[in-house]
């Protein structure tokens, strides 16, 4: 696990993490405006830079987009960060004066702000809409224009704009606010005269569902509902799987990559470490994900994992992972962004790294390839019969199966966390045997 220092301070980080994500689990604060959790950091902004120094010398680098290196030492406040993060916020206020957040990191670096039109331009030229556009929503409507300064997005092809899902994915992830899908898309789909369908089923989320807002989704009850249901925006719930490999196992999503076994926690090896995170049918159980707590051995080296999730309306579920070795590192987001989890299970939100014991006998109830899928199906079936959950109460065929307050009705919690914690009926009557 590569060695770090970062303003004096020398820590253990995870292999893989952002500059960004590592030093503001330490506390650190560092000014952001294009990062966003969801998409692949660019760095277009520059606001977050730190003075980075390795074999080669120090220098000037994006923290969002610079991966952590052994030996690495990071400085977050030098009179070169401090130059660098000052030049790159009035290059932001020239290009979009009509910014609120870009106004206001102009006035934390102390510039005058005066001087430049309130009531001009508001896109920074970050890209974020086209990446959420391409690799979230699936549609890849949106394009570019231009280099640079100049460089403008936008849909650009008027005649693909029936396969926009007003989703809202841009939005989202547009850092100054730039992006209202309601008065623009929406109001060229109600004008259109086509069939008005909800956004939600244009996504996959739900089966033969028409608008019955007139495409104003903020004023929509069942949209809050999927809101709270998936404790983030629907779209980066459900992003497309084909992008990561993931397939669909009884509308689970599965990556076939991992290893899967009861506490239904993935694991998967990189370089000699295994890296752990909750499975798909986990995610949809505990709902929006409010703080991940990871038991740590003094010792270092224990037999297993005790992992606390503190989820849907204040409910907790606690699950095991049998290490036999140690444990190298925590997921540094789950401090800073404890709802990972949910909406990005199998990347992004991953929790914890371990050094497995080479001597300590394989677990059998661990399971790879065909046999994991198979494993994975009657997980899949055990909580559809626990929540009585059938095509009818999710809206149909191939549509995404959401799980509400709703569905948990009548339901005993202890239950669904006996579940997650063993298994499926057959496990559970397996281990008391």
């Amino acid at each position: 696990m590569p060695a770090i220092t970062v303003d004096g301070r020398t820590i253990e980080a995870p292999g893989g993490s952002m500059v960004l994500d590592v030093v503001r689990s330490m506390g650190i604060a560092i000014p952001t405006l294009c990062s966003h959790p969801d998409i692949r950091p660019s760095g277009a902004c520059g606001i977050c830079v730190v003075e980075v120094s390795g074999p080669s010398g120090p220098r000037l680098a994006n923290s969002c987009a610079t991966e952590v290196s052994d030996g690495m030492t990071i400085r977050t406040d030098t009179p070169s960060v401090r130059g660098a993060r000052r030049q790159a916020a009035g290059a932001l206020l020239s290009r979009a004066p009509g910014s609120e957040a870009v106004r206001r990191i102009a006035q934390e670096m102390g510039l005058e702000t005066g001087k430049h039109d309130a009531g001009g331009g508001k896109c920074i030229g970050c890209g974020n809409c086209e990446q959420a556009c391409r690799e979230i929503a699936g549609s890849g409507i949106i394009g570019s224009r231009g280099h640079g300064a100049v460089r403008i997005f936008g849909i650009f092809d008027s005649s693909r704009m029936s396969e926009c899902h007003l989703c809202g994915a841009c939005a989202q992830v547009c850092p100054t606010g730039t992006i209202d899908v309601e008065s623009r898309a929406s109001a060229l789909l109600r004008a259109s005269g086509g069939r008005l369908s909800c956004r939600h089923e244009r996504l996959g989320l739900v089966s033969n569902r028409l608008c019955s807002a007139n495409f104003r989704c903020s004023r929509c009850e069942f949209d809050q509902n999927l809101r709270d249901a998936f404790g983030a925006h629907p779209a980066f719930v459900a992003r497309p799987r084909a992008a990561y490999g993931f397939t669909s196992i009884e509308d689970f999503l599965f990556d076939p990559a991992c290893e899967y076994g009861p506490g239904h926690l993935w694991s998967k090896r990189r370089n000699g470490v295994v890296r752990v995170g909750l499975d798909d049918i986990a995610r949809r159980i505990l709902g929006p994900i409010s703080k991940v707590e990871v038991e740590h051995a003094d010792s270092g080296v224990q037999e297993e994992v005790s992992i606390t999730v503190r989820c849907r309306n204040g409910r907790t579920s606690n699950v095991a992972f049998p290490v036999p070795g140690a444990i190298e590192s925590v997921n540094p987001l789950l401090s800073t962004d404890p709802s990972a989890p949910t909406r990005d299970p199998y990347r992004r939100g991953w929790l914890f790294d371990f050094r497995p014991n080479p001597y300590a006998p394989r677990d059998v109830r661990r399971f790879t390839g065909h046999t994991a899928s198979l494993w994975f199906r009657k997980e899949a079936h055990e909580v559809k019969r626990l929540l009585n959950i059938d095509r009818k109460t999710r809206g149909g065929d191939g549509a995404f199966l959401w799980i509400d307050e709703r569905s948990l009705a009548g339901v005993e919690w202890g239950e669904l966390a006996g579940f997650l914690t063993m298994g499926s009926r057959e496990a559970r009557e397996k281990a008391v045997s």
